[in-house]
């Protein structure tokens, strides 16, 4: 269980509304990257607006997951986690079909600890 969790009170639907909203959230981040790479790649512009929507979109329910009134460098950090979380799970799934299982689990362990982490900085 995360630390956040601890300190309060959340009922179990709240945590899944929370755990959802993450990982919406995860590939909303997603989205934003890989729009911008395929616009740099294309140089489409429907790839930037495909990006403004998603970061919109963002920004609109971040807040669902982060404490009130949050410092700039607590709503930019958790963007920042909210990338690097899935990629890291890319990798380990890519270390578990090379037969790399060692670094594999230690990869999902990292991104265990990277979930925890940014829970606690958005803890509410």
């Amino acid at each position: 269980m995360f630390d956040f969790m601890k300190k309060e009170k959340i009922n179990e639907k709240d945590v899944g509304l929370i755990e959802d909203m993450t990982q919406f959230l995860m590939h909303l981040c997603c989205l934003e990257f890989h729009s911008k790479m395929s616009f740099h790649k294309t140089q489409n512009k429907k790839f930037l607006e495909l990006h403004d929507l998603a970061r919109d979109i963002r920004q609109k329910w971040l807040p669902i997951i982060l404490k009130e009134n949050p410092e700039a460098e607590e709503w930019c950090i958790i963007k920042h986690f909210l990338t690097c979380i899935p990629a890291g799970e890319e990798c380990a799934n890519r270390l578990f079909s090379d037969e790399k299982k060692d670094l594999g689990e230690q990869m999902e362990k990292d991104v265990g600890i990277l979930i925890g982490a940014m829970y606690t900085i958005s803890e509410k």
